[in-house]
């Protein structure tokens, strides 16, 4: 499998080095008990090196941060963005492979959003939240979803539409796609691998089963179909099951795995981040190794659970023993942005 290196942001790795040698966190060592072929050395929060571009861009808070990568470096797509003066309803960042790091911005240096809402959609009524996806066919695709306001307040279960965007220049111009049929999903994937043996991307979901159940799903698709809904199969059904929220898969090369992250099950162990291995994007997958917690109670609304854990990586370093992850914090009626967390493997093998 040929796989988009990360070679060329020597001066990001260099910075991401210096800022480890100098930060001071906290850390966590994981008690890992079960039988799987990794090992958790170390674990702690590492500082937001995109701080600094968030604030030149005016952003105060947003949630998510799917990492995506292409020839010339990965962009995060982020969902609603509150700005010092003003609320967009998605936006980009852009890491370049030679270490620099900024918002998809308008003309006044402010974060623009990366889909626009079209008539007749509104603000008032719609929001746009952009998730996983790929490079392909000398294109960068993103995968959204357009949700609906009830009363002023986003009801996630209320999906309008599955949307695709492709990139017109490079990660700063987007389009969306225009599709007959709609997808075969219920909610955009939250992770994208592409295994070019074969052609064919792999799309993984969390999806809500029968009462409470939360299993993970995955759709096959041949990459020059990407844009025909009606070419997507599902290959993998409930893989997983007791799996919330959304769901991280990327090629590892210090273990010659697929990893892939998930947070804890969504009632008894929402602050927590789990891996899980495999020798195929089809799994079987191993059992959940924790790599990450927080303690912290869950209140009402399920305040305080953790969200969105991607793994990024365009950060990795050591060949991919060290490995870095993003989640976010439902914090209820406040704010808040994604942690970045540093993490050391070793193999068993």
């Amino acid at each position: 499998m040929k796989k988009i290196k990360s070679k060329g942001m020597r001066n990001l790795i260099i910075i991401i080095a210096l800022v480890h040698v100098l930060c001071s966190c906290s850390s966590f060592k994981s008690k890992n008990t079960t039988n799987t072929d990794i090992e958790v050395v170390y674990a702690k929060e590492f500082p937001m090196i995109w701080k600094s571009a968030m604030e030149s861009a005016s952003i105060n808070f947003q949630d998510g941060g799917n990492p995506i990568q292409y020839p010339n470096g990965t962009i995060w797509t982020f969902g609603d963005t509150f700005l010092k003066d003003g609320f967009r309803t998605n936006t980009l960042l852009n890491i370049g492979k030679k270490g620099s790091i900024k918002y998809l911005t308008d003309s006044t240096g402010v974060a623009k959003i990366m889909i626009p809402l079209q008539a007749p959609e509104n603000l008032d009524e719609h929001r746009i939240w952009p998730a996983s996806g790929i490079y392909v066919n000398e294109h960068l695709y993103v995968f959204y979803e357009l949700v609906f306001l009830d009363d002023k307040k986003l009801d996630r279960d209320s999906v309008k539409n599955i949307g695709l965007v492709r990139s017109t220049n490079s990660w700063q111009e987007w389009d969306r796609v225009e599709i007959e049929n709609k997808f075969p999903f219920s909610s955009p994937p939250h992770s994208i691998i592409h295994d070019e043996k074969n052609g064919s991307l792999y799309l993984y979901f969390v999806d809500r089963g029968i009462g409470l159940d939360s299993n993970v799903n995955i759709f096959r698709v041949n990459a020059e179909d990407i844009e025909d809904p009606t070419k997507y199969v599902m290959v993998g059904e409930s893989i997983i099951k007791d799996v919330y929220g959304q769901v991280s898969v990327v090629w590892n090369e210090y273990l010659q795995k697929y990893l892939m992250c998930h947070i804890g099950n969504l009632f008894s162990d929402a602050r927590s981040v789990y891996v899980r291995t495999s020798d195929s994007p089809l799994g079987p997958f191993s059992e959940p190794v924790l790599i990450y917690n927080k303690p912290g109670e869950i209140g009402e609304g399920f305040k305080g659970m953790f969200y969105c854990p991607y793994l990024h990586p365009e950060l990795f370093r050591s060949n991919g023993q060290i490995i870095y992850f993003t989640y976010c914090v439902h914090e209820g009626e406040t704010f808040s942005n994604p942690h970045l967390i540093e993490v050391q493997i070793s193999t068993n093998n």
